[in-house]
């Protein structure tokens, strides 16, 4: 599983890690990458981080962080099986998407 882009809260990604943990749980052999950047002084990654360690699963997490758009990042999307986006917020079109 992949999701890119800016790592906070208001993109739903809590969410997104309790699903997957919940996934992994049921038997389900995934891995979530996050291809991203947090801001100063949001710690939504470390709260993704210990979601995975509460249920030892630290090691299906990765955090690849900031690419820039171009074969390197086009290179994540290429190797996901799935995509997920998850956004709380009230946004125009994602640029993820684009």
């Amino acid at each position: 599983m992949l999701y890119t882009g800016r790592i906070e809260a208001g993109k739903g990604l809590l969410l997104i890690a309790a699903a997957v943990v919940g996934l992994i749980q049921q038997g389900i052999d995934c891995q979530w990458d996050i291809v991203g950047w947090s801001e100063p002084g949001d710690d939504t990654d470390l709260q993704i981080q210990a979601i995975f360690n509460r249920a030892g699963l630290q090691e299906k997490v990765v955090f690849h962080g900031k690419k820039k758009a171009g074969e390197a990042l086009f290179d994540y999307y290429r190797k996901a099986d799935v995509f997920v986006i998850a956004s709380l917020l009230a946004e125009g079109f994602p640029r993820t998407i684009w």
